[in-house]
């Protein structure tokens, strides 16, 4: 006897709680008509919490009827909100559609300035490079100099062709 009338308490319990499941769901556009993806959206519990899909949809289940504030937050974009007032499972859409803000970027100028070290190597007053000079040149930057931890010129030289 124990047992059925526990089993008949848990299943008024799960009807109960199924009765009071609804759903909050929509999509986020932006003005001209393209999915936003990675918008925060927030209901009245910080805790609840969701993010936009690649496709710009969202959606909040597993809520009880009640009254709701759902919050859609972004750092470039207008902060938007609703006040959505939810019967028992009752599934709500709600859209949203952001306008966009378009700031017109200043001109920007790029510089950049070759010290004497960074500059190319040439022989001499020729002006040959050395991509064709023989094989003979060797070059040691500082870079190789660095990974190689060299202490004295003699290491140096340890590293150079015909030395």
């Amino acid at each position: 006897m124990k047992r059925i009338i526990t089993c008949c308490f848990f299943f008024v319990q799960l009807s109960i709680l199924h009765a009071q499941s609804g759903s909050i769901r929509g999509m986020i556009q932006t003005s001209d008509d393209k999915p936003v993806a990675g918008m925060i959206l927030q209901l009245n519990d910080p805790s609840a919490t969701c993010l936009s899909d690649s496709s710009g949809r969202y959606q909040f289940t597993g809520l009880a009827a009640g009254n709701y504030t759902l919050l859609v937050l972004s750092g470039s974009m207008e902060r938007m909100e609703r006040k959505i007032s939810l019967r028992n499972q009752e599934n709500r859409i709600c859209d949203f559609r952001i306008p966009v803000k378009f700031s017109a970027l200043q001109d920007v100028a790029v510089y950049a300035v070759r010290t004497q070290n960074e500059r190319h190597i040439t022989i001499g007053k020729s002006g040959i490079q050395s991509r064709d000079l023989p094989q003979s040149l060797v070059v040691i930057d500082h870079n190789l100099l660095e990974k190689q931890q060299v202490q004295q010129m003699s290491d140096v030289l340890k590293n150079t062709n015909g030395v």
